[in-house]
This record gives C-alpha cells, sequence and structure tokens, in this order.
C-alpha cells in the first residue's frame, strides 16, 4: 500500500522557518490550530508531488469563518506571497487586508514594526 503522507504547504504564505525570528511561536500556533480532530484541506493547486492546500476546521467550514491559513496571518505568523495566480487574486486580496491589520496592531512577527520574510532567503 502507497503511502498516505504526502509533501503539502499552506497556500500563498510564507511561514517563518523554526529556527528563525518568531519560528518556534508560528509553530506552536500552528499546532495549536491543527489540534482539532478533524480538518479539511482543499488543495488549491500541485507543483509536482507537492500539494498546496487551504485548511479548514469543521466548525470554520459550517459557519464561514476564515481557514487556518488566514488565521496565521490575522495572527501574524505569516506573510501572503508577492506572487499569487491571477485565479486567486481576490483571496489573495483579503489575506493581504489581513495581513495590514497583523502589522497595524503589530502582531507576532510584526512586534517590532514592518518585517519581510523575504528577506530572509
Amino acid at each position: 500500500m502507497p503511502s498516505q503522507a504526502q509533501e503539502a504547504y499552506l497556500s500563498f504564505l510564507m511561514v517563518p522557518k523554526v529556527e528563525d525570528d518568531y519560528g518556534q511561536d508560528a509553530s506552536e500556533f500552528f499546532k495549536e490550530l491543527t489540534s482539532t480532530p478533524r480538518l479539511k484541506a482543499n488543495v488549491d493547486y500541485r507543483k509536482g508531488n507537492v500539494l498546496y492546500l487551504t485548511l479548514y476546521t469543521r466548525s470554520s467550514i459550517a459557519d464561514g469563518s476564515s481557514s487556518l491559513n488566514a488565521e496565521m496571518v490575522k495572527n501574524g505568523f505569516a506573510q501572503v506571497e508577492k506572487r499569487v495566480p491571477k485565479k486567486f487574486a481576490d483571496l489573495a486580496s483579503r489575506l493581504r487586508a489581513q495581513q495590514e491589520q497583523a502589522r497595524r496592531r503589530r502582531a507576532g512577527i510584526y512586534e517590532y514594526g514592518d518585517y519581510d520574510l523575504d528577506e530572509e532567503k
């Protein structure tokens, strides 16, 4: 039987690596978000064998609230990628608005002001 596990990333997001500034905090927050027993993954796209997902809890689907991806952005533990395919422009726009709110509230990676995960590469 083939392996059930597959490499996957949160769609359209840059998240600090565990060893980077705020990486441990982002990892702990993600663990907290995913501690629910049932998650739903929407596969937005694939690159080779790698999946790019938007994750939801059962309750977020039922009440129409935001995805786990959006929660990571809202709480300042992820940034929206600079380039997002045009067919996802509306989603990217909503995520960027949440990113701006996190920046203004100085949440997570914005604790000391602007922070750009692209600069860490």
